[in-house]
């Protein structure tokens, strides 16, 4: 049974550029689902490789990174709604959001 997952623009592009290249070293047509299921059967064999091309990318903070954020924080005398921070970070409309994170 398929279900549907959104992606954004730029990795509907990053899909079918994968697709294209496929299909140019094999000669053979792939669908896009068939090149996700790929793709996640290779990062299911390989969990460690996966992740670490995941995490690669993110900033790594430690605890003295940590407490210095937090000592540089200064009230801006506005009050800030969860809902408004959610907006900004996920868009507007987005659902199924429990405690400020996407579902």
């Amino acid at each position: 049974m398929a279900t549907t997952a959104k992606i954004s623009e730029r990795a509907k592009r990053n899909l079918k550029r994968v697709q294209a290249t496929v299909r140019s070293r094999t000669g053979r047509a792939m669908t896009q689902q068939a090149v996700l299921e790929r793709l996640l059967q290779q990062a299911a064999r390989d969990p460690e490789s996966a992740m670490e091309f995941m995490v690669r990318d993110r900033p790594n903070f430690g605890p003295e990174d940590l407490e210095r954020i937090r000592k540089n924080q200064f009230d801006l005398g506005v009050a800030t709604r969860e809902e408004d921070i959610d907006e900004e970070l996920y868009g507007r409309g987005r659902r199924g959001r429990k405690h400020g994170r996407p579902a």
